[in-house]
């Protein structure tokens, strides 16, 4: 479009690409340099031990254990005690996660956010619904490529 808005194209696309690794040699020159003061240290490359990084991931471990817990929990909490709708950010997940498996798992990737959005509003994580789903896409594509896929 005109305005830049919207679209793959326009100013903030470019933006974008310009961040890519490869894609814009400035960008990629100050972070190698970054890069090489945190990692050189007195002349010597520093690398941590396999040590180290075990102590880290041994000291990490109950605050990745607390952050699971407190998510099962707010789950519960919300979706069987509570019985809330879900968030559009959960029917999201749950569709990507029921698609996962799909198309080489690559059949959420594909789709574009008004299709995202409609297979969410059908509520296809639910086997009874997941299985109306892919008998409406079959049919939709008339056997073809498509069929392959679900």
């Amino acid at each position: 479009s005109a305005s830049g808005g919207g679209g793959g194209g326009g100013a903030n696309g470019k933006k974008r690409a310009a961040l890519k690794p490869g894609r814009n040699d400035a960008v990629d020159k100050a972070v190698d340099e970054q890069l090489r003061a945190v990692l050189i240290e007195n002349g010597k490359l520093h690398v941590p031990s396999v040590r180290h990084v075990l102590l880290v991931q041994i000291v990490a471990l109950p605050l990745h254990l607390a952050k699971m817990v407190a998510a099962h929990g707010s789950w519960y909490y919300r979706y069987h005690l509570l019985k809330l709708p879900y968030s559009q950010a959960d029917k999201m997940m749950l569709t990507e996660k029921t698609l996962g498996g799909l198309d080489g798992g690559d059949l959420w990737g594909s789709m574009g956010d008004p299709e995202r959005e409609e297979v969410c509003e059908r509520e296809v994580w639910e086997p009874a619904k997941f299985a109306a789903w892919q008998k409406s896409m079959e049919q939709r594509s008339g056997g073809g490529r498509r069929k392959q896929r679900f």
